[in-house]
């Protein structure tokens, strides 16, 4: 009997609990698939809902992976997705991670990534792009990084270069330009990439003339033609655009003070004001650019047009026919070189610029090595003849052969004040002058104020130019004969 009544009590506790913890049994199967939907893990109703992975935990029955040290802030509010480079965890399949970081259905990411690559779409995530491409977020598609870091030419890795080279120049396998020695016809002189094509007889009986071993002293008519005659020549008018360049280097200083601007350098033109009541340098240029007395020619030597360097020589000529023949300032005419435009010695250009370049029609050339000399005229018979250093020049080249022409050039330099007080010693003592020449060498040693350092000493010594001028095209041919000896 006691045993009856212990059963009893048994089964009536089994079933009190069983009432408590889950009402009354139905005789129903749970349906556990649907009370688990959207969960990760942990008992819900009766209902095992999955297990959490390592380094994971179950919280509110989503697996979570704890947050390294020093995101929590960052994280804390998120269910998913970097925030500022912090892990906030995995949305469970079927969910996405939307723009504030948190797991929501789905829903049809089909049609929201329909034709994307990458990217969150409508809080979809539509994919990441592989290293080397980069998602771009407007058309959502994986576009290639260009890899030009160091490179200045070559493949880029997408499809395009990351640069070109000149004409005279080839792309190595690191990506670098680097220049062809041209030594084409030549047995001498530069390669022009810095190097040789090869050497003369060493014991001074030969010289490199035009990439050819020439006895020394036999200079050679070897002109390239047709070349730029100038036929507009004037000093510039303060340190302005259009009439003068930044000879220095220094857009911090312009001269003459009070008249310039943006870095521009002509302390001359104050000087040649201040001489203008005694000589009128402009128009006694004009009056012999116009008679044939000055002619300064260009002879533009493998002329190239795309922005590759090449060789511009100046030389002081002569025309062959008068002005009745030959309109020097409107026609292509015949000129002749003045030897002394050579060197005796080498015969090599006195006035020669080694990098001159036409880049969509604007010429350059020039620098601190280079020089450029100019005569101006004084009066009747009488010029002083001006070299500037540092010398520049930039002007608008347009056509070509017979048909050239340059307009807007500017010729930048300085000179040096013992250079210009030495020019006028060469003015002979019975020249006529409306002053003396030490009156001449006062008002230039009053007005002339050197704002360039020549040499690089530190100590100003030179005073900057700027002379505008125009070419027209010009044939260059010979030597202008030697008058001879009285």
């Amino acid at each position: 009997m006691k045993k009856l009544l212990a059963v009893v009590m048994a089964l009536a506790l089994a079933s009190f609990f069983a009432a408590s913890c889950g009402g009354e049994d139905t005789g129903e199967e749970k349906d556990c698939v649907k009370i688990c939907e959207g969960k990760d893990c942990g008992d819900l109703d009766g209902c095992n809902c999955g297990t959490c992975g390592d380094g994971e935990t179950c919280e509110a029955n989503m697996c979570k992976t704890p947050v390294a040290p020093g995101c929590e802030e960052k994280c804390a509010g998120k269910e998913c997705g970097t925030v500022e480079d912090c892990d906030c965890g995995t949305c469970a399949e079927g969910k996405t991670c939307d723009a504030k970081n948190m797991c929501v259905d789905a829903g049809d990411c089909t049609a929201a990534c329909e034709g994307k690559a990458c990217g969150t779409v409508e809080g979809c995530d539509c994919g990441t792009c592989a290293d080397g491409t980069v998602c771009n977020e407007v058309t959502f598609t994986c576009d290639c990084v260009p890899v030009c870091d160091g490179k200045e030419c070559g493949d880029d890795g997408c499809g395009d270069v990351c640069g070109e080279c000149k004409t005279n120049e080839t792309c190595s396998a690191e990506g670098v330009c680097e220049c062809i020695p041209n030594c084409e016809g030549k047995v001498c002189g530069p390669d022009m990439c810095g190097g040789t094509c090869g050497e003369c007889k060493t014991d001074g009986s030969e010289v490199c003339q035009e990439g050819a071993c020439k006895p020394k002293g036999e200079c050679v008519a070897d002109f390239e033609t047709p070349g730029l005659k100038v036929n507009t020549m004037a000093v510039g008018k303060g340190g302005h655009a259009g009439e003068a360049l930044d000879v220095d280097g220094d857009p911090a200083t312009c001269a003459p003070e009070g008249d310039c601007e943006d870095g521009l350098n002509n302390m001359l033109s104050g000087l040649l004001g201040q001489l203008a009541q005694f000589v009128d340098a402009d128009a006694e240029i004009a009056k012999a650019l116009d008679e044939g007395t000055i002619v300064l020619l260009a002879e533009m030597k493998d002329m190239k047009t795309d922005g590759t360097e090449f060789t511009m020589n100046m030389y002081i000529g002569d025309p062959v026919a008068d002005k009745a023949t030959c309109d020097y300032q409107a026609a292509v005419c015949d000129y002749t070189v003045k030897l002394d435009s050579l060197d005796p010695v080498t015969c090599a250009p006195i006035i020669t610029f080694d990098n001159a370049t036409i880049t969509a029609g604007a010429l350059k050339a020039g620098g601190p090595d280079a020089i450029f000399s100019v005569t101006i005229p004084i009066q009747e018979g009488i010029s002083l003849t001006v070299t500037a250093n540092m010398a520049q020049i930039v002007g608008t080249v347009a056509g070509e052969g017979e048909a050239m022409t340059l307009a807007d050039g500017i010729v930048g330099g300085a000179v040096r004040k013992d250079k210009l007080m030495e020019a006028v010693d060469y003015i002979p003592d019975d020249a006529g002058l409306p002053v003396s020449k030490d009156m001449i060498k006062n008002l230039l040693d009053m007005f002339v104020k050197p704002d360039v350092d020549t040499d690089d000493d530190g100590e100003l010594d030179a005073a900057s130019i700027g002379i505008k001028f125009g070419a027209i095209a010009g044939k260059i041919g010979g030597f202008t004969p030697e008058e001879p000896a009285e």
